[in-house]
């Protein structure tokens, strides 16, 4: 397979972002490599930064994955690196992910027809909140906007909340937007090995939330929550578990502050950003997703693997991963007293939580498997010329 002529095609994968961890994107682009080869599709990538896992690194290498660090928001960086790629592999098909513009304007300058872009973010409007018109926008966004529709020829929304905003505020490109879900790996692990390790106690309740420090996640509004739950339930031993914020940011120093002054600190363990997030989820009782604007939310996918209910903000395609009443709840966005509701609903409910967590991993496997999104992505690549 190393050999070119072996070679059918070559997709050059401009990701827009740095890897801080080895998450569902990483496996995501590694399962697809490995796929991609099998039919004879080599998968070039393109990071802002360095990878920071070194086992994502090392993995690969052990793919023989060849990958290029470029700024896709910075031309003059990116331009020498992408112009070398185009020369070396001659690539059937450019495909960005997070809206850079300069892959789609590049690709168009090197006479490459097949510029793709996965959309994994709603548009939202200086508040944060998801927008309902195309002038709640920054003229910059609008504009950055338009050039990358321009010079794209296929977008993926990665839900229908999100394919419905584009579309609805470019309805002179809908022919170029269609949906494909994210995926993610079915790995099953027992829960009571997972508590197990991470040494939790069995008269403990553990609620996690996996969240990058910043507003839009609202990890403040969960915070929030727990105050109100820690005074409704005096008499019940409560846990917040937080994955994914970074040591040190301003963000987390903030949150941690919030913390600090509801005199929750030993209430809530700070994991961090960690690198085996599947296997810490099915420790977990209870997940909340409290997003201020979430395009789909590959954690509550994770979780309902794990078979743990979710709450989740009613908010872009959250309740497209959370059937209300079945697999989970949803709260209106910004409500932390509802949303301190529906989780002391769950913590007071054992058989409640234990059949919406049967019904979220089976919703899960039903819909989200991450082999099944990524041969249905490999079928698009096979049948472009």
């Amino acid at each position: 397979m190393g050999d070119k002529e072996k070679i059918a095609k070559t997709v050059v994968h401009v990701m827009g972002f740095g890897a801080p961890k080895y998450g569902a994107l990483e496996r995501y682009i590694l399962d697809l490599s490995k796929t991609a080869s099998l039919n004879k599709i080599k998968i070039v990538v393109i990071y802002n930064r360095m990878p920071k896992s070194e086992e994502f690194l090392q993995d690969l290498k052990d793919n023989k994955i060849a990958f290029y660090i470029a700024k896709a928001h910075n031309p003059l960086k990116f331009l020498p690196i992408f112009f070398k790629i185009i020369m070396q592999y001659k690539p059937s098909i450019i495909h960005s992910h997070f809206q850079p513009l300069w892959p789609g304007i590049f690709g168009y300058l090197f006479g490459c027809k097949n510029r793709w872009n996965t959309i994994h973010l709603m548009l939202v409007d200086k508040d944060i909140k998801e927008a309902t018109q195309l002038n709640q926008l920054k003229i910059t966004s609008r504009i950055h906007r338009m050039l990358v529709n321009k010079f794209n020829t296929r977008f993926f929304s990665v839900s229908n909340a999100v394919n419905n905003q584009f579309k609805a505020f470019y309805p002179s490109q809908v022919r170029k937007f269609e949906v494909l879900y994210n995926g993610v790996q079915f790995a099953p692990i027992d829960k009571e090995v997972s508590r197990v390790k991470l040494g939790f106690c069995d008269d403990t309740l553990y609620i996690c939330c996996v969240a990058f420090a910043s507003k839009t996640k609202g990890v403040d509004i969960l915070i929030d929550a727990m105050n109100q739950l820690y005074n409704m339930n005096k008499d019940r031993k409560l846990k917040l578990c937080l994955i994914g914020l970074m040591q040190g940011d301003n963000m987390t120093n903030k949150l941690m502050k919030r913390v600090e002054s509801y005199g929750l600190e030993d209430m809530v363990i700070n994991f961090g950003i960690i690198n085996n997030v599947t296997e810490v989820l099915p420790a977990m009782d209870i997940y909340v997703q409290p997003s201020r604007s979430e395009s789909l939310s590959n954690a509550i996918i994770e979780a309902g693997f794990a078979g743990v209910p979710a709450i989740g903000s009613n908010v872009g395609g959250i309740p497209e991963v959370i059937i209300e009443n079945e697999t989970g709840f949803l709260f209106p966005v910004g409500d932390y007293q509802e949303l301190a509701k529906k989780i002391d609903l769950l913590i007071k409910n054992d058989d409640l939580r234990r059949e919406m967590g049967i019904k979220a991993k089976q919703h899960k496997i039903d819909n989200f498997l991450m082999a099944d999104k990524i041969d249905r992505l490999i079928d698009y690549y096979k049948s472009t010329h």
